[in-house]
């Protein structure tokens, strides 16, 4: 018997929402969760590398389940979180702020 897998295991969800060819569902995800209708609406143009690579020695390397880009040239970070960790908005913090510095 074929088990399921687990959408919320981080590489389910990378593998399945990173893939080109589900484009329209990842759309469809982002737009349902953010409730976003009409004019509003998410239309994914690119997947970005979500490996942020280390530009200085000693510096943290930054991975993020999904990075894509809209058809409006906005910027969005996708994270599976199923539970609260501690620091968990500490982190997102970082990653908004090293996504924000790389584009200048």
């Amino acid at each position: 018997m074929i088990e399921l897998l687990d959408i919320k295991v981080d590489v389910v969800f990378k593998d399945f929402f990173g893939d080109k060819s589900s484009k329209e569902i990842l759309e469809s995800f982002i737009n349902t969760v953010l409730d976003l209708q009409g004019d509003d609406l998410i239309e994914v143009e690119e997947f970005l590398d979500p490996r942020k690579m280390r530009v200085e020695v000693g510096r943290p390397s930054t991975f993020v389940d999904l990075s894509v880009k809209t058809k409006r040239g906005e910027r969005y970070i996708i994270e599976m979180q199923t539970y609260n960790h501690e620091g968990f908005d500490k982190r997102l913090l970082y990653y908004l702020g090293k996504d924000y510095t790389e584009q200048i």
